[in-house]
């Protein structure tokens, strides 16, 4: 229903869902839609009850953390971060080639204020990447733009 255009109906759709049974999914899902239409605060507290739930999903922090920042309540959201840096790190630890995985750390880097680790991890996921992956060129731009630069010149 969110992605045919009824917005109101998706609302309804997940508030409902979470009613009958509260999952990390169901929570992650309404708190993507309070997010997606600014309501930051709502999106927190979904997201947190998602953690609760489901504490070791890694994108479910950087969520959280990402509303936080937006609520404002940096605070929080640099704590947030600081646990989806510590559990992307250990499903790095697994897969210490996957550019996704290392372009959300440099994502999550960049917002903790880890600025030198945000670099080094957006560089080493665009060569990881191969500059072909779209998600990665995405999440690294967002880092820091002139990093595709940077990147660039250090796959040559």
């Amino acid at each position: 229903l969110f992605y045919l255009n009824r917005p109101d109906e998706a609302a309804q759709a997940f508030e409902q869902s979470v009613k009958i049974r509260k999952t990390p999914e169901a929570l992650a899902n309404l708190g993507t839609y309070y997010y997606g239409r600014g309501r930051f605060a709502d999106a927190a507290q979904a997201y947190r009850q998602s953690v609760e739930l489901g504490g070791g999903n890694y994108r479910m922090w950087g969520y959280l953390a990402s509303a936080y920042h937006h609520v404002p309540d940096l605070s929080r959201s640099r704590t947030a971060f600081e646990k989806a840096i510590q559990l992307a790190n250990v499903e790095l630890r697994v897969d210490p080639r996957n550019a996704v995985i290392l372009a959300d750390l440099a994502d999550f880097s960049h917002w903790a204020g880890h600025s030198a680790d945000a670099r080094r991890l957006a560089a080493r996921a665009l060569r990881l990447g191969a500059g072909d992956d779209s998600v990665v060129l995405f999440k690294v731009a967002v880092v820091e733009p002139e990093i595709l630069a940077i990147g660039d010149h250090e796959l040559r």
